[in-house]
């Protein structure tokens, strides 16, 4: 079975209510859609290109093709969805993040005009459970306010939103975490690459619950993509802390891809990374405690410029 991954977006504005877009018909790749019929409404979504972060597509869909400015945003949850529109052979990967806009009226920025390359057509929509004690809502049981007619996949996200929100408020995983749960040091971590491939180098910053910073540094690694550059600034982040003889140790990288391989949530497939990722999980393996979480880019500033830093001075040599 293929696999396509996406980034999709649940947009809200200070109401709460929800962004419902129209894609332009494109009768190359609108399989089984009538000619002549509009397309249902779906959330912003888009795949995540070549050398692209997961949150580097977020925000090209978001600022590029909508043209709003965002407040903050957090992985919500990652899923997997067959749409028969593709036939049972591909399986949509669905990376959720749900986002909220700058500013109060943000809605009225939303700018889809008539150059808009992907969208003709939004609304803001109230969404709620036609079934409150239903405890596992299904296509049927999560309506509009406005009857409008949405994408079977952004039902099947915007169900998971809800089920995520009903039991209970899902803690952002961009929060400052508290490290006086067992951990005794915290490693930001960065990997940067000029050209990708090109010039590359790492950086990092050390956090202690009780000392707080402790130091910082970055490392020029030489030629390199950028996928190397974050998994050996993972692997430099985890030796340092282990020469400085902690055991407990979180590790925050914004690399969702790679965060969630050294997780365990998803394959290493290519084999040019599978000895760095086992002299990780071999280093990881001596510590008391370990985990490793993701970030968004902008609470990662100290180490990517520890890494831009490192990159200047090389090619200064």
């Amino acid at each position: 079975m293929r696999q396509r991954v996406r980034v999709v977006a649940i947009v809200k504005n200070q109401a709460g209510e929800v962004l419902l877009l129209r894609r332009k018909r494109n009768d190359q790749v609108d399989i089984g859609v009538p000619q002549g019929f509009l397309r249902d409404f779906e959330l912003p979504n888009s795949r995540i290109e070549f050398g692209e972060q997961p949150e580097d597509a977020l925000m090209r869909v978001i600022e590029d093709d909508i043209g709003i400015k965002v407040k903050d945003f957090h992985l919500l949850d990652a899923a997997s969805f067959i749409d028969p529109q593709y036939g049972e052979d591909v399986a949509n990967i669905y990376l959720i993040f749900e986002i909220r806009l700058a500013v109060a009226g943000a809605d009225s920025k939303v700018n889809i005009g008539l150059n808009n390359r992907k969208y003709i057509e939004y609304h803001f929509v109230n969404f709620s459970p036609t079934n409150p004690s239903t405890q596992n809502p299904g296509p049927d049981n999560l309506v509009p306010a406005t009857e409008l007619r949405i994408e079977e996949w952004a039902k099947f996200v915007l169900e998971i939103a809800y089920v995520l929100r009903k039991n209970g408020p899902v803690s952002s995983p961009y929060a400052p975490e508290d490290l006086s749960r067992g951990m005794d040091v915290e490693v930001y971590v960065d990997g940067a690459s000029k050209g990708n491939p090109g010039p590359s180098a790492t950086g990092y910053v050390l956090i202690s619950p009780t000392e707080g910073e402790i130091e910082r540094g970055g490392a020029s690694i030489g030629l390199g993509n950028s996928t190397e550059a974050e998994y050996e600034a993972i692997k430099r982040g985890v030796a340092r802390a282990s020469q400085l003889g902690y055991k407990r140790v979180r590790i925050k990288s914004d690399a969702l891809t790679i965060v969630k391989q050294i997780q365990g949530s998803s394959m290493v497939k290519d084999r040019r990374f599978w000895r760095i990722y086992a002299e990780i999980e071999r280093m990881t393996d001596a510590f008391d405690s370990f985990e490793i979480v993701y970030i968004p880019r902008e609470l990662n500033a100290v180490a990517d410029a520890e890494a831009g830093k490192a990159l200047d001075e090389a090619n200064q040599m």
